[in-house]
């Protein structure tokens, strides 16, 4: 009982594990994408306080601007990075699906078998 109990019950430590490795790479990246949202943002704000003369005014402008492309740039590239996290879990959850849940229910399932017909022969 102890055994079919340990096949069973090995996916779901499996697919914990995944799930908890995959959480801390999502928390690292809104980590990291936090700091880095927040350092575009703020880059402009900066040129404002240096600003006291039309050319501090054309760099302010020019900063501006270029915080835009910056964050178009890096939210297109998270975007792309958050698919590819969604579509690696997607292939572990499958690989985890097909190399273990189903053929420890197939085990299960032939243990059970076994056990009653073990149990009904001794009857």
């Amino acid at each position: 009982m102890n055994t079919l109990f340990a096949q069973f019950i090995a996916p779901a430590r499996k697919f914990n594990s995944l799930v908890i490795e995959n959480a801390g790479k999502l928390a690292e990246f809104q980590v990291n994408a936090a700091y880095s949202y927040t350092d575009i943002g703020l880059r402009p704000l900066r040129e404002a306080l240096q600003a006291n003369d039309v050319d501090g005014l054309w760099r302010l402008v020019t900063s501006q601007n270029e915080a835009g492309r910056t964050l178009a740039a890096k939210l297109l590239a998270d975007s792309q990075v958050l698919a590819g996290f969604g579509r690696d879990f997607g292939k572990e959850v499958e690989k985890l699906l097909a190399e273990d849940v189903v053929p420890s229910i197939m085990a299960a399932a032939s243990n059970g078998a076994e056990s009653s017909a073990t149990r009904t022969a001794d009857r």
